[in-house]
């Protein structure tokens, strides 16, 4: 009995000391809320590299599972190096970044490469193979109509494809959300080396709604709408893009919280394009890259701003410049035809803000506005040559030349704003109509003068002002009108003011009737520094506005035709300027800070010559034309 005791109490202790053991195993199993918890580690099969043959159609669990016979789905973060050939459908849903090594891959199906996950997907081409995407090829029968054209009677599908039909949702899609291009993304799309070709021959080559990078790949895209379309950014740091698009070969659509930006930073770059080249709902940046566009609208395309720092651009837009001599006669201004302002778009580089060139070698062919802004043009550096059938630059608010070189080889109109300023540069002016126009509302019978604006010679640099001017204050300028006596404009047309501080200028100009070298809206050209002649029809000569402090003159001459030499000389026969004006004239205006009050100086022209006596005043006038004003 006393040992059946002893047994009962013996196990009860052990129950005991078993349960008093047990609890605190259970209680750790439960972090305390100011615990630290560590993670577990990924296991080491789903971050090491996994090779897949896309004609195997096998599973690895946790990795990679064959959905249906068509349908991969990569599943975990990690390394996949593809090979084979797949018609249907490869799709990353992992959670985590996910790297694509592409060993020969041929990939074809609707939608073929469908990246849904959020983390960035980065893609590399193999050394030495070939991969290519593309969408589903129906080949046609003898007598019938390809799949990727519409029949005979059906209506072609909109502008901007099946994926645009309605405005696009961030939320959350599934896997057979087809968003109508060969490769859709919702995570950052990143092609870091190695050669990728892409071809859609129904809609958009790649789709990437979470932004797509250029690193050091060879990507070409071959599509029948957009080539590349990024809602966010678009970086091209290097590599080669070679895309050719029915519509924008690379477009950057702003979301709800990304801008849309367009940066290219290096690499070659050719886009040939049946819209734009490309297009940016917010800023596009050319920084770099070697960049040659081919484009039926708009080369390049910002909605915001547009800045070129570096790099080579060739473009041409809507075929070409050439043309402009066939604007002979066309209306302007409010007697516009709505047929011209419905035209399409060709213009070369394009912005809806500013645009800014301060380095690189640019090169624009367009049937439209080389250059247009609706803001403010500034050029600080680079060289840029423009072969234009409407305007070379045209900027709605202000256009300024710091520096660097622009030639104008032809065009409509050269320069044309609200204001115009030449502060600096080498700029060579070939134009049909005005050379330099600025074109604010303020012509001679709108405007009140006033004392203030007589005395004022040099405007401050003003944005959005409602004074129309413009200024020559240092560089070179050689201005020539290349029209015909059906279309012909002045060398510098100003609705406003002309205002001529510093630098060398020569202008060349003449018409049937009613141009002039400097024609201004009110007063006459200021001078009071720099170079200047200008020769135009004495028909519209303007004398030069009393403000001037240097000396001036104007002086109708004989006609003279193209390539007239003109000699400036001192009163002992020292030459103080000698040019040769490339247009035919019948009026000279000339201003030199060698003239000075009370001297005689002597102007020179195709065998006549004019006294320029100073000995009075600063300004000297012989000419009585239409837009004579009396010293």
């Amino acid at each position: 009995m006393k040992i059946k005791n002893f047994l009962c109490i013996l196990l009860a202790l052990c129950a005991a000391v078993l349960s008093a053991c047990a609890a605190p195993a259970e209680q750790a199993a439960v972090p305390a809320e100011n615990d630290t918890v560590i993670p577990a580690e990924t296991p080491a099969e789903e971050s090491a590299e996994l090779r897949l043959d896309l004609s195997a159609r096998t599973d690895t669990p946790g990795r990679a599972l064959w959905t249906e016979a068509d349908r991969l789905s990569l599943v975990g973060a990690g390394t996949y190096r593809l090979t084979g050939t797949l018609d249907g459908r490869v799709t990353v849903d992992a959670d985590g970044p996910v790297t694509l090594i592409l060993e020969g891959v041929s990939l074809t199906g609707e939608n073929c490469l469908n990246v849904l996950s959020g983390d960035p997907v980065t893609i590399i081409g193999a050394a030495g193979t070939e991969n290519v995407f593309a969408d589903a090829r129906t080949e046609p029968a003898s007598g019938e109509a390809s799949s990727a054209e519409p029949a005979a009677g059906t209506e072609e599908p909109e502008a901007d494809g099946p994926d645009d039909a309605a405005e696009e949702s961030d939320a959350e899609e599934t896997e057979n959300d087809a968003s109508g291009a060969v490769i859709t993304s919702k995570a950052p799309l990143v092609f870091a080396e190695g050669s990728v070709t892409v071809r859609a021959e129904v809609n958009n080559g790649i789709r990437a709604k979470g932004g797509l990078t250029l690193q050091a790949a060879d990507l070409t895209v071959d599509a029948a709408h957009h080539g590349i379309r990024a809602k966010g950014g678009l970086t091209v740091l290097g590599g080669s893009l070679d895309v050719t698009a029915g519509g924008d070969a690379l477009r950057a659509d702003a979301g709800r919280v990304t801008a849309g930006t367009v940066e290219l930073r290096g690499g070659q770059v050719r886009l040939t394009a049946g819209e734009d080249g490309v297009h940016a709902d917010s800023i596009l940046v050319a920084d770099a890259a070697d960049l040659t566009v081919d484009s039926q609208s708009d080369g390049l395309q910002a909605a915001a701003d547009l800045t070129v720092s570096g790099g080579t651009l060739a473009i041409t837009a809507g075929g070409g410049g050439g043309k402009a001599i066939e604007h002979a006669g066309e209306s302007f201004g409010p007697w516009r035809s709505a047929a011209a302002e419905e035209e399409a778009s060709t213009k070369g580089l394009k912005s809806d803000g500013s645009i800014t060139v301060s380095g690189g070698v640019i090169d624009l062919n367009t049937a439209d506005d080389s250059i247009h802004c609706e803001t403010l043009f500034t050029m600080d550096g680079g060289t840029v040559t423009i072969c234009s059938s409407d305007d070379a630059v045209h900027s709605g608010d202000m256009l300024v030349v710091n520096d660097g070189v622009l030639h104008i080889d032809d065009c409509f109109e050269g320069l044309e704003a609200y204001a115009v300023e030449i502060r600096g540069g080498d700029v060579v002016i070939r134009a049909v109509n005005d050379g330099i126009n600025a074109n604010g509302s303020e012509m001679m019978f709108m405007r009140a003068s006033s004392e203030a604006d007589a005395a004022e010679t040099e405007p401050a640099s003003l944005s959005g002002s409602s004074v129309t001017y413009v200024l020559l204050a240092g560089g070179k300028l050689d201005l020539t009108v290349t029209g015909n006596m059906q279309n012909q404009g002045d060398g510098i047309d100003s609705n406003g003011a002309v205002y001529i501080t510093g630098g060398e200028h020569i202008v060349s100009t003449y018409g049937s009737f009613m141009e002039n070298g400097l024609d201004t809206g009110w007063g006459g050209p200021v001078v009071t520094g720099g170079m200047v002649i200008a020769g135009g029809s004495s028909t519209m000569a303007e004398g030069f506005g009393e403000a001037s402090t240097q000396c001036a003159a104007v002086v109708a001459t004989s006609y003279m035709p193209d390539g007239t030499e003109v000699v400036l000389s001192d009163s002992e026969g020292n030459i103080l300027w000698d040019v040769v004006l490339a247009d035919a004239f019948s009026c000279l205006q000339i201003s030199h800070p060698a003239m000075q009050v009370g001297q005689v100086y002597t102007l020179t022209y195709g065998g006549e010559s004019a006294t320029l006596d100073f000995t009075s005043s600063n300004l000297v006038n012989n000419s009585r034309g239409f837009g004579f004003r009396p010293f």
